[in-house]
């Protein structure tokens, strides 16, 4: 394969960049306080700037939908369920509210769901050029 910008055949796909340029770093410690032996683990990921740079696209996060979700059930649980048989109707309204977010949310993440599969899509044809620093699609 050659680069379309260059003609350069010093091309890679962007997972293998990002791959190469991604270190797993597991670290054992060891020494002594008080005269007393101490151990300890450090655990991270290095990458490079290359790396970053031709990292595949971030999945969308379902978390503001879960919390919103959960705090408008905690609130219709306290402003209808705790107070039976005395409803509490602001309470109980507030959280048909904040479900009433949650379910947009969820509308949203569901659309950047179908947007992400099309970038990572994208990205698993994607080639980087080390010869002119380009990336370029594969058809």
């Amino acid at each position: 394969m050659h680069c379309p910008f260059c003609g350069s055949t010093q091309v890679q796909l962007h997972s293998v960049v990002c791959a190469d340029g991604t270190k797993h770093i597991h670290v054992r410690h060891m020494g002594s306080i008080d005269g007393r032996l101490m151990q300890g683990s450090s655990y991270g990921t290095q990458y490079t700037a290359l790396a970053q740079n031709c990292a595949a696209p971030a999945p969308p996060s379902p978390l503001p939908f879960m919390v919103a979700l959960g705090f408008g059930g905690l609130v219709i649980y306290w402003g209808a369920i705790e107070h039976f048989p005395h409803i509490n109707w602001k309470w109980f309204l507030g959280g048909l509210a904040v479900i009433g977010v949650a379910w947009l949310l969820l509308k949203s993440w569901i659309a950047e769901a179908k947007e992400y599969g099309a970038a990572k899509r994208r990205w698993q044809r994607t080639f980087f050029c080390y010869g002119c620093g380009q990336s370029h699609m594969k058809d």
